[in-house]
């Protein structure tokens, strides 16, 4: 038996062609698996530019509505303001406040007489008393040109069971008083 062996030549030569093979069978493998993968970058592609185009036009359409909302706003703004101006006068809490108080202090005045019933010696009698230091004041501006504000004031009451010795509270609760405000005056519309 006859061993040869290679040389070194041999050798290196031999592993350059083993290299080249894997290579090649690499990039055969690599161009088969692109193939295979094509369609759906393709696919992929499409589908990324349809999406962008339909971003830009759905851009388009909001700033376009933007522009229609912003020249709307300001259109009426202009031509509304001149003609409310001179119509109606403007009206604050703190003024509803100065204004209403002294109808309301009447207001209660009346109610407690009506509602109050004399005390005598041993029978009871009815007393209500107003907190019209913590009443709760509001004001409304109203779509009616001939009361364009109206008011509404809480106030917290209690009532007391009195005879000529004795006081006892016989319960709280509150009224609500409704004021209009009509030719520069309030009137009282309404309590409960």
């Amino acid at each position: 038996m006859q061993w040869k062996f290679w040389s070194a030549g041999r050798i290196i030569c031999s592993r350059q062609i083993f290299l080249i093979l894997l290579i090649f069978t690499f990039s055969i493998s690599c161009r088969q698996n692109q193939k295979e993968i094509d369609p759906q970058i393709v696919q992929l592609q499409k589908d990324v530019s349809r999406l962008s185009e339909e971003n830009q036009r759905l851009t388009n359409e909001v700033q376009s509505l933007r522009t229609q909302l912003q020249s709307k706003e300001s259109a009426p703004a202009e031509t509304e303001i001149p003609k409310e101006q001179p119509a109606a006068e403007s009206m604050t809490v703190e003024q509803m406040k100065k204004e209403v108080a002294p109808l309301l202090k009447d207001t209660i005045q009346k109610i407690k007489i009506e509602s109050e019933s004399a005390k005598n010696g041993k029978q009871f009698g009815m007393r209500v008393e107003y907190d019209l230091k913590n009443a709760v004041y509001g004001l409304v501006k109203t779509e009616d040109e001939s009361a364009p504000y109206s008011a509404k004031v809480i106030v917290k009451f209690e009532k007391f069971l009195e005879s000529g010795e004795i006081s006892r509270s016989y319960g709280n609760g509150s009224s609500t008083f409704v004021f209009a405000y009509r030719n520069k005056q309030w009137i009282l519309q309404s309590y409960e």
